[in-house]
């Protein structure tokens, strides 16, 4: 072999070849590494875009953002509110409570299951002396009875008036309509009353002087009227017409000509029966309101 023969072929770099899927595989890696690279750069270019420098634009995309916060905000705040009325306890506010005859602030029951005549009386006097009812204010007192169903049934004036014992005459007892009321009024301290309603005035009126015989004996015990020893001639004294606070009234005084018991009409139909001047009046206001 000659020497430049041997020269020539160590000098000459040797020719190499790809396989077909040699190829095939570096332009797919190719192809991904520019999708990459197109990808990145548009990301790029949107980032910014945001971030660009024209205030406009800037001003558009935060103005979205706090739209977008101002929005949430509304929509937390509207199911808090419901979620609050839902769940919210309600709360009564103390009101004053139309009656079927006068207006009252509060009201109590007392039970006259099984009592006697003298228990009835001693029960609501002793209800009312330790009553807390505010200055001002009246308190209504259901008469119930429990004993013939077990639940509280309301006792009808007629049978109240039976239960006490009263010298009522039937003509006036049939005349009562199913109003009536018993209750106090605070003036100083808490004064007992009792309201009847009845259905035609000429009836009640009769019915209320044939009453005044034995009115005092029928009520005393209740109001707390002391008719023993040297006040027994309050129940044989007779009623008489009476002026008190510029209302007519029939009234048995003491010696003293101050009233004792009195009733009065507050209506054709409807009358009183107290033993405080002050509590008339009120009642007189109150059925007028």
């Amino acid at each position: 072999m000659k020497p430049t023969d041997e020269k020539k072929n160590l000098d000459t770099p040797s020719m190499q070849t790809f396989s077909p899927d040699l190829a095939d595989e570096l332009r797919k890696h190719q192809g991904a590494a520019m999708k990459k690279i197109m990808f990145e750069q548009a990301q790029r270019a949107q980032e910014q875009e945001l971030l660009s420098d024209d205030p406009r634009k800037n001003m558009r995309f935060i103005l979205s953002g706090v739209a977008v916060l101002v929005f949430a905000a509304i929509v937390s705040l509207g199911v808090y509110i419901y979620q609050k009325k839902v769940t919210a306890p309600i709360t009564v506010e103390k009101v004053v409570v139309s009656s079927t005859i006068i207006p009252y602030e509060d009201s109590g029951v007392i039970d006259i299951s099984g009592k006697t005549s003298d228990e009835i009386s001693k029960i609501i006097y002793t209800t009312v002396q330790k009553s807390n009812v505010q200055t001002g204010m009246i308190d209504s007192l259901s008469i119930i009875d429990s004993s013939a169903t077990g639940t509280q049934t309301q006792v009808s004036p007629s049978n109240f008036l039976t239960a006490i014992k009263s010298h009522i005459s039937p003509d006036f007892s049939r005349s009562l309509s199913n109003l009536y009321m018993v209750g106090m009024y605070s003036y100083v301290q808490p004064n007992l009353f009792v309201i009847f309603r009845g259905r035609e005035h000429d009836v009640m009126l009769a019915g209320m002087f044939q009453w005044e015989t034995y009115l005092t004996e029928d009520f005393a015990p209740m109001f707390g009227i002391d008719t023993t020893g040297d006040n027994a001639y309050l129940l044989s004294a007779p009623y008489t017409e009476t002026l008190i606070e510029n209302h007519d009234t029939r009234a048995i005084s003491n010696k003293n000509g101050k009233p004792v018991l009195f009733y009065s009409f507050l209506d054709d139909n409807t009358v009183i029966v107290t033993n405080n001047a002050k509590t008339l009046t009120e009642a007189v206001r109150r059925i007028n309101q």
